[in-house]
This record gives structure tokens, sequence and C-alpha cells, in this order.
């Protein structure tokens, strides 16, 4: 869905028409807006909210690194993938997917729920190091799913928009601030749907 013009810092025009997201556009921060924003995105803010929320709900100065987490979605039959960066979905935090599953539920949002817990582990990667919105690709790749869109959090950074460009992967947001963080690109290197 196209943005709202006021949120548009500049669009996308070095690839040509067929290879870039149609949707996607390059955001300051302050000019999200809830408009702009598609489904999936805000199911992935909500499973951040809710999340990180659990996790860290009596330690307030950890309340404050929301910032630095990002959680990326997508759906295929019938369920919802959630992938993230600095949430743990691991077996001692059943409280925390359970807080989720039934917040998402409660807004009418049926889909079963998978969460990618150990994805980047399976590369010898902490989440940190692993953008939430690769670990979909990847693992949709080599499920041989289709992913025709996702999710996220928050924008995606420029690298992240390169490939999800390069990928035909449709997503709302993108940015140009840097991640200070290594980056793993994903080994899809066409669309394989």
């Amino acid at each position: 869905m196209p943005q709202d013009a006021g949120s548009i810092q500049e669009k996308d025009l070095a690839l040509p028409p067929g290879e870039r997201s149609p949707s996607s556009s390059n955001v300051i921060y302050t000019r999200l807006t809830a408009a702009g924003l598609n489904e999936l995105d805000k199911i992935a803010r909500y499973v951040l909210a809710i999340g990180f929320s659990s996790e860290h709900a009596g330690d307030s100065r950890e309340q404050l690194f929301i910032a630095q987490r990002t959680v990326a979605v997508a759906t295929h039959d019938g369920r919802l993938y959630v992938a993230s960066n600095g949430l743990y979905w691991g077996a001692p935090n059943d409280t925390q997917k359970g807080n989720v599953a039934a917040a998402l539920h409660a807004s009418g949002v049926d889909e079963e729920i998978v969460y990618l817990a150990n994805w980047a582990a399976s590369y010898g990667l902490s989440p940190d190091d692993y953008h939430a919105e690769m670990q979909l690709v990847d693992y949709f790749h080599a499920m041989r799913m289709p992913l025709p869109e996702i999710g996220v959090s928050k924008p995606c950074c420029s690298s992240c928009k390169k490939n999800l460009d390069r990928l035909a992967i449709n997503y709302s947001y993108w940015h140009t601030q840097g991640t200070g963080k290594s980056y793993k690109a994903p080994k899809a290197s066409a669309k394989w749907w």
C-alpha cells in the first residue's frame, strides 16, 4: 500500500519498477504514520511490545532498550511466523510466548504462531547479529514457501531493503541510518517462488 506523502523522505528509484517494492519508502523515524503501516507491520509492533514487556517487565532500565529490538512477521498456510533479534523465544520464555499468543488471539489474529527461536543459532549467530527480516527470508527460502510480504516492527535497514527488493518481497518502510551491527545477508540469491 502506498505511503502517506507526509511520511516519505525520498522514493527508491534506483531499481526498475518491477524489481522494487512498490510500497516501501525511506523515512525519517519521526514521520512514520500508522496509515503507512501494513497489517503485518502492526502485528510485528504488537508482538515486540508484548514480548519485550513480558521479558523485561521488572527491569525499567531494560525497557529503555526496546528500540534496539526488531520483530519481523509473515504468514503462510494459516500460520504466523515470528522472527526477532533481541528477543529470545526459547523454552525459558514460554510465559512470554503465551502472553504474545493470548494478546494476538484476543486481537483477532487466529493463525497458529511459529517462533523462529533457533534459526540464528543454525548459522552460528546470535539473534542480535541476524536481522529479523533476513531470518524470515532464510527460513521461508529453506522451506520453499512463498514470501510475498513481511511486516517489521520498525523500518528496515538499507541492507535489508536491498535484499528484500532483490527478492521481490514487499515491506513498508526503510531507513538509511546505520545499524551498528554486523550484517548477515540471506542465502537466497533470487526469488524462489
